[in-house]
């Protein structure tokens, strides 16, 4: 897919037409989302470029949010498969659970694979006036 079309496949989705209480929900963050964010507020692309500088990034990130109660880890898989797994076995048992991330492959990975009496919002983080955008694997 070219990337000026990126968001073509987000238009074969329904948005949800309720927003998601991320307070209240079990919530998966893609570390890429994470990462490109980190980059674009502090000019740090030089810094990234770096796989020694990325990798130590990464195992601080994770030392800390694991050192505050939240869970947080590391794949050498497919990071999209580990994130959409980790949020298919936390819907089995909570109700709310979202996936937080801009790489079409979740969504499409999440409606496939979401068993049909479950529900898992994907939320797509807007940047500048564009808004957040989430969408529903149950619509």
């Amino acid at each position: 897919m070219r990337k000026t079309q990126k968001s073509a496949p987000y238009d074969a989705f329904p948005l949800c037409s309720s927003s998601v209480e991320l307070r209240t929900s079990y919530t998966v963050v893609d570390g890429c989302f994470l990462l490109h964010r980190f980059s674009s507020i502090c000019s740090a692309g030089n810094f990234l470029a770096n796989e020694k500088n990325k990798t130590k990034l990464i195992e601080i990130l994770v030392e800390t949010l694991t050192a505050r109660g939240i869970e947080a880890g590391t794949t050498t898989r497919d990071a999209d498969c580990s994130i959409v797994r980790c949020g298919l076995i936390k819907v089995t048992f909570l109700s709310s659970v979202v996936v937080i991330g801009e790489d079409d492959d979740l969504l499409v990975l999440l409606t496939a694979l979401t068993p049909p009496d479950r529900n898992v919002s994907f939320m797509k983080p807007g940047r500048g006036n564009i808004e957040n955008k989430v969408y529903s694997t149950r619509q």
